[in-house]
């Protein structure tokens, strides 16, 4: 039964983990475009 707690607390930390790095470079990459679209 502890098994599956650990597994379960493993796979949201991954999920957690994975998602974090996507939507921060989902963001710098957002950025770099609205630079690029804004003459300054």
């Amino acid at each position: 039964q502890l098994e599956m707690f650990v597994d379960i607390a493993l796979g949201y930390g991954l999920l957690n983990f994975i998602v974090s790095i996507a939507a921060s470079r989902y963001y710098q990459h957002r950025r770099c475009l609205e630079q690029k679209g804004q003459p300054s």
